[in-house]
């Protein structure tokens, strides 16, 4: 171009400064574009948890923060229920199942007095009350569809199903997002057998190793699916772990996010599963079941991994291979 058109549109500069203006300008306008695609990208997920949040008040009533136990053993929550649970343990002859850790099951009646004992793999009484109205399915597709009957299934997965989307609208995968689901199902196996191990069934007195001895005491074959504060308070805390917490790129903490409640609804569905009369189709779920099941019938300071059962053979906590009927 000529010098007087060029000038006119450089602004009287010369057309290095031009050139370096214009390369500015577009990289404004890009990083402009990617502000905006990350800024609604964490607009959309702090719309899905204020949604999860709302849901879990208005479930907060019907269900409060009892895990899905005996609700008779949840004394604060269930007055009526603690007086028909008080009323059944009085009744003559009343009888249920004591286990201790190496295996020794006898029965006690009403009175405390222990009739006799014996080394046997043993269902809890019949005795003792449900822990839930909803009756026991008897194969997959009952368990498949009282599992999504239930609200929390939903909530988490309508979270992993917003989750999703806000990753796709902030851009491609790379070799990164694999990196991480892999890391996080790491994270998953080695956190769900410490904190079984450690916490649930700790020696000291805490609200987890409560809730769980509930869980040991009642019938083994029941719907046992975490209750929504519970679930919804640990989604917010692993939201505020990887997308604040943490020194993480908004894509990266997403996939860490999304496969790390991949891992948990994986956990709900075989921890749900392995209580119920179904038989599973796959030799996963099928492993997971036998061993939880022995976890609570044989020796419950035994077998305490889920997702991955060969944990236990890994931390030398699987026990005798032996078989329960």
């Amino acid at each position: 171009t000529s010098p007087r058109l060029r000038d006119k549109l450089s602004g009287g500069c010369s057309l290095r400064v031009f050139r370096a203006r214009i390369a500015t300008s577009r990289s404004d306008i890009t990083m402009g574009r990617t502000s905006q695609q990350i800024g609604g990208g964490n607009a959309m997920l702090y719309f899905i948890f204020s949604v999860v949040c709302i849901s879990a008040a208005q479930g907060f009533s019907q269900f409060g923060f009892q895990h899905t136990v005996n609700p008779t053993l949840r004394t604060p929550h269930a007055p009526a229920a603690r007086f028909q649970h008080a009323q059944n343990s009085h009744m003559r002859g009343f009888r249920r199942t004591l286990r201790t850790h190496n295996g020794i099951t006898c029965q006690e009646s009403g009175s405390g007095h222990v009739e006799s004992a014996a080394p046997a793999i043993k269902m809890p009484s019949p005795s003792l009350p449900h822990p839930s109205s909803t009756p026991v399915p008897t194969n997959m597709d009952e368990a498949v569809r009282v599992f999504w009957e239930h609200p929390t299934p939903r909530i988490v997965g309508v979270a992993l199903t917003v989750m999703a989307a806000c990753r796709v609208s902030l851009g491609p995968f790379g070799p990164e997002d694999l990196v991480a689901t892999v890391a996080m199902a790491v994270l998953w196996i080695f956190q769900e057998w410490a904190l079984h191990r450690y916490l649930l069934h700790s020696e000291s007195d805490n609200i987890g190793s409560r809730i769980h001895k509930d869980h040991h005491k009642v019938e083994y074959f029941h719907v046992c699916i975490d209750s929504i504060p519970l679930s919804v308070g640990w989604t917010a805390a692993a939201t505020v772990i990887f997308m604040v917490l943490l020194p993480l790129p908004p894509t990266l903490g997403l996939s860490c996010l999304f496969a790390y409640m991949c891992m948990g609804l994986h956990y709900e569905w075989s921890h749900y599963l392995a209580h119920t009369k179904a038989v599973p189709s796959t030799w996963l779920w099928k492993q997971s079941k036998a061993a939880h099941t022995k976890h609570h019938l044989t020796d419950d300071s035994l077998w305490y991994c889920f997702t991955l059962p060969v944990m236990d053979d890994l931390f030398n906590t699987s026990g005798e291979k032996t078989k329960v009927e």
